[in-house]
């Protein structure tokens, strides 16, 4: 669990501090994400595990596409 937290910062392009850290500035800045992790480090089951891993891929998959929008073919594409 613990290198969830090492990869999430890496998705969200965040230097690591460690957990305490992570786990903070995920809480101010991505709640969606620390409610999904805090559920899975709090109990253990597939149910959680599942819904913070299934973040986890939502978030590597939309990595980098802020601030695009699709071209007429679906691609993302910069704002100009």
């Amino acid at each position: 669990m613990s290198d969830s937290l090492e990869i999430y910062s890496d998705i969200r392009g965040l230097h690591y501090f460690g957990p305490k850290k992570a786990l903070r500035l995920m809480e101010q800045s991505d709640p969606q994400s620390f409610r999904a992790c805090s559920r899975a480090l709090g109990e253990l089951n597939r149910e959680y595990l599942s819904e913070w891993i299934s973040r986890l891929e939502y978030l590597a998959a939309t990595a980098g596409t802020a601030g695009r929008k699709p071209n007429r073919e679906g691609r993302n594409c910069e704002n100009e």
